[in-house]
């Protein structure tokens, strides 16, 4: 890792903290896909339960989550202020994916 790449890494992580200070920390398992167009218009991905509930809207400025999009996963993140909204899920900023499949 270049000292070009490491410091965007640090910063990236420095802005994450600052946006979600106070945010609660949360994680969920389950099947990350896109999230396509839905009723709520948040979130890049949505996790999904295996009978197809939807368990949370996704978005990472860290994670690229088209990596795991169709993949058993397990992730981890800041619950974002302010939702759900419009019936939708909770939404969270995630940190961290590990696949289970």
């Amino acid at each position: 890792m270049n000292i070009r790449t490491a410091f965007f890494a640090l910063l990236m992580v420095i802005l994450v903290s600052v946006v979600f200070a106070g945010s609660m920390s949360v994680s969920g398992e389950g099947t990350l896909v896109e999230a396509g167009v839905t009723t709520f218009q948040y979130g890049t991905h949505l996790l999904m339960d295996e009978d197809g509930r939807i368990l949370f809207a996704l978005r990472s400025v860290i994670v690229n989550l088209d990596d795991y999009v169709d993949r058993q996963v397990a992730v981890e993140g800041l619950l974002v202020d302010g939702y759900p909204v419009d019936g939708g899920p909770a939404y969270l900023e995630v940190s961290r994916v590990q696949t289970l499949d």
